[in-house]
């Protein structure tokens, strides 16, 4: 067993630390962090540099996983590898982090930022998160995908139906004007309500209990 092999699993596992507590404490304390907004504004980007950090730590800490255990002559390494890398990733790269962010958010956040700004702003100017986003960008409009989404549920739904279900994906994304009541004003409707006889403003104004 060499101790770059075992440095290199270390650093993976450190990695993958600190891009999955980041993530959750991200996600959790997001946007309230003005002092970072400069670098991590981007959430986007943020969240593709996560996913390429977490992808490269797996896949570095499990190569060198299987180099230490060839190295040991262990029957059956590459199984095995697989078995070691699945646990120390799932535990110490994902739910320990996870787990420390969600019980110590600000904590958590306050301490990971550092490193993760470092690792987010080697792949912003290296143009990594560039190219990442341009793959992963979506290649429909967004009407687009409500047809599409409607035709999913044609095939359950009568036409009225489906027009329903178009009309409240639509809502995620509209002014609130455009599905609002007409009505009078309702400023004026609480207050003549208030100087009504019988009511508790009016009681108070003429002294009555």
């Amino acid at each position: 067993m060499g101790l770059l092999e075992v440095l290199a699993v270390i650093f993976s596992l450190g990695i993958s630390f600190v891009a999955a507590g980041f993530e959750m404490s991200y996600v959790r304390i997001s946007p309230f962090f003005p002092k970072f907004s400069k670098y991590l504004h981007d959430r986007s980007g943020v969240l593709i540099a996560i996913l390429i950090w977490n992808t490269f730590a797996l896949t570095l800490g499990t190569i060198y996983i299987y180099k230490i255990l060839e190295a040991s002559n262990l029957a059956h390494a590459v199984f095995i590898s697989g078995i070691v890398s699945a646990f120390l990733f799932a535990f110490f790269g994902d739910l320990l982090p996870k787990t420390l962010a969600v019980i110590r958010t600000d904590v958590t956040f306050n301490i990971l930022v550092y490193p993760f700004i470092f690792m987010y702003l080697f792949l912003r100017y290296s143009g990594i998160t560039k190219i990442a986003s341009l793959i992963l960008e979506s290649k429909y409009s967004r009407d687009e995908v409500l047809d599409l989404t409607s035709l999913g549920f044609s095939e359950h739904l009568d036409e009225k139906e489906v027009r329903f279900v178009k009309t409240v994906i639509s809502a995620l994304h509209g002014p609130a004007k455009l599905f609002a009541i007409p009505g009078e004003n309702v400023q004026e409707k609480i207050k003549r309500k208030r100087n009504m006889p019988g009511s508790d403003s009016f009681s108070e104004e003429k002294g009555y209990k």
